[in-house]
């Protein structure tokens, strides 16, 4: 008799463990209702019903899908079925319009019930939808492609602004602002005339920067405070971001960009004769550069008479002058000089001339014509004397020319202009201020203007000539003793081409929808139809304003309807495949269910009877336990 290793109750312990383990399992199965639970359950079984499982839900969504597409076949088929009923009216009312008993008026009342009816067609074909799907209007949802845009773009509106002695020097001196730009926004920066550089502040980008028009005016980022002098130096730039754009794009497209300006100068001018009056068809028109005007001094808030000191005193052979303006010589130009305060001597001479004719003859073979809104417009052209010259061989050329076109035989008596160009350039070269690197020659030009009339000839024009005495350059309006309108125009920009992609769709004239009508791949129901249209159905342009109009409706709107009615045996011949294949994919469904089932589900009876039976073999187990111990108390007999 032993007691250290008790073989009974080791037996009866390992017994009780292997029934609870399986009384375990029972009440899982029975909690269940399933078989398996785990892997361990039913290792291949389980692999066999996973993968059923998945062909099950695959075929519940599939069903759904076919569902979904009958209802799309159904509204389509809807739609159109009203189309039907209007075209139907439509043919009605195209007949009634054939019927010559009815005045214009009464067609007029047809034409316009036939108009709204189109209307409604064009509605339904537009705007039926299913599930936020055009029908019939669709664009496609695969990218076609792409093609390059201008990331950027941009505008500047032309600030106009009057200069004065304080700001005069605060312009470009270059004729243009740099735009930098970097990740905190853009900063404008320019050379100014007197030397100095200007900043703007930081101009920061705004949110949601791309797909929108931005921009900012510059005096609003300028330090007026510590610089006063940039009081009326403004623009206001603009600029657009593509909705493809990235902040980057807009950066690239911007920073070395440049905003043009031009600083122009109006001067007047008065020709001098003997008795001071104005000489008939003969006028003069100067331009002073910016530089000059700077360089001289000038007071820009005051009439000034005096900026060009004593101007042309002559414009004859004598004093400064080298050739009499009705002297012929090809060899010498027309000539004349003038002083300017701080620049000194400034000459001009002449360097090309050039005549304009009015013409109104078409068929001669100089003269171009163009049309204008259907009209037959004069056109002008200009020549040039051959050889070019500047001088009175130039001017006579253009009044008698043999070779070519002349003002004085060839206009019809139309007449034109001879305009004789001048450049102005000073003896020395000038600066704008004394330390300045930068130094000029250039002062400004002249155009001295001759009018030729119908009674004008060579003689009339020299006479007009010799009138000259003397020409006077001031600046500022000499009716109104006022300032002259000097200012500074924002011309233009420029902007770096970015370009960005933007994707392009197709338009579908052939609308294709695929129904998953199957858990598996490449199960599915093509819905294949046309885009349908007034338009594409020939019916957009019809009329019945006359008999022969309402007849042509008849045929159009008979055409329309058979194109509908070919739609709509589509619409129902997918409605059925699909009422079909939803039958079949619900029949599959049952069945593969039910084949699951009987792999995974749990026989409830049979782990009833399982259950019972463990637990009665775990009572045994409990009872004999105590047996077992009384039975190896009687070791102790031995002992007493």
């Amino acid at each position: 008799m032993r007691i250290a290793n008790n073989i009974s109750l080791i037996n009866a312990y390992g017994n009780m463990k292997k029934v609870n383990n399986k009384l375990q399992k029972s009440c899982e199965r029975l909690a269940s209702g399933y078989r398996i639970n785990c892997s361990a359950d039913d290792a291949a079984g389980l692999a066999i019903s996973e993968k059923m499982r998945a062909q099950i839900n695959g075929l519940s969504q599939a069903s759904n899908n076919i569902s979904d597409g009958i209802n799309y076949v159904q509204v389509a088929d809807g739609a159109l079925q009203e189309v039907q009923n209007i075209f139907l009216r439509i043919r009605e009312l195209s007949v009634k319009a054939s019927n010559d008993v009815y005045q214009g008026e009464d067609r007029q009342a047809i034409e316009e019930e036939i108009k709204q009816l189109k209307q409604e067609a064009s509605n339904i074909f537009n705007g039926t939808e299913f599930n936020g799907i055009k029908v019939w209007d669709q664009y496609s949802d695969v990218q076609i492609g792409v093609k390059k845009v201008t990331a950027v773009t941009a505008n500047v509106i032309n600030a106009d602004y009057s200069l004065d002695n304080n700001n005069k020097g605060s312009v470009p001196a270059d004729g243009s602002y740099l735009l930098k730009a970097d990740e905190n926004g853009i900063v404008v920066s320019w050379k100014a005339y007197n030397g100095n550089e200007y900043n703007s502040d930081t101009i920061s980008w705004p949110a949601g920067i791309t797909g929108k028009n931005h921009g900012f005016r510059l005096s609003e980022h300028l330090d007026l405070l510590n610089n006063p002098e940039l009081k009326g130096i403004d623009f206001t730039y603009s600029y657009n971001v593509n909705k493809f754009a990235e902040l980057q794009d807009v950066i690239a497209s911007i920073n070395g960009a440049r905003v043009y300006s031009s600083t122009h100068n109006s001067v007047g001018t008065k020709v001098f004769t003997d008795d001071g009056n104005s000489i008939n068809g003969v006028s003069f028109s100067a331009s002073i550069y910016y530089e000059a005007l700077l360089a001289s001094n000038k007071n820009f808030e005051e009439y000034d008479t005096a900026f060009i000191e004593n101007s042309v005193s002559k414009i004859v052979n004598e004093n400064n002058l080298i050739q009499d303006p009705i002297v012929s010589d090809s060899s010498l130009k027309w000539q004349f000089e003038f002083e300017m305060p701080n620049i000194g001597t400034v000459k001009a001479e002449s360097y090309s001339t050039d005549y304009r004719c009015y013409w109104k003859d078409p068929n001669k073979k100089w003269w171009d014509v163009y049309e204008s809104n259907g009209k037959i417009e004069e056109y002008k052209k200009v020549y040039s004397p051959v050889p070019d010259g500047a001088d009175l061989d130039s001017v006579i050329y253009s009044l008698n020319n043999d070779a070519g076109v002349s003002l004085l035989k060839d206009t019809n008596e139309t007449g034109g202009y001879i305009f004789v160009n001048f450049n102005l350039t000073s003896e020395s070269d000038y600066k704008i201020n004394p330390g300045d690197s930068s130094s000029y020659k250039s002062v400004g030009n002249i155009t001295m203007k001759i009018a030729v009339g119908a009674s004008d000839t060579v003689d009339t024009i020299k006479d007009k000539l010799s009138n000259i005495k003397g020409l006077d350059i001031f600046a500022g309006n000499e009716s109104t003793n006022s300032p002259s309108n000097t200012y500074t125009r924002i011309s233009g920009q420029t902007l770096n081409d970015i370009k960005v992609d933007s994707p392009v769709y197709e338009k579908k004239d052939i609308i294709k929808l695929d129904i998953q009508a199957g858990a598996n791949k490449g199960e599915i129901i093509s819905i294949d139809y046309d885009s349908l249209s007034n338009n594409k159905l020939g019916i957009s342009d019809i009329s019945v304003l006359t008999r022969h109009d309402a007849n042509n409706a008849i045929s159009a709107i008979d055409a329309a309807s058979e194109g509908i009615s070919s739609q709509r045996s589509i619409f129902g011949a997918l409605h059925n495949r699909m009422e079909h294949a939803k039958s079949n994919v619900d029949n599959s469904y049952i069945n593969i269910t039910d084949s699951e089932g009987q792999i995974r589900d749990a026989d409830m009876a049979k782990e009833m009877a399982g259950y019972v039976k463990e637990q009665i073999l775990m009572q045994a187990n409990q009872s004999i336990m105590p047996q077992i111990k009384i039975m190896y108390e009687s070791v102790l007999e031995l002992l007493k």
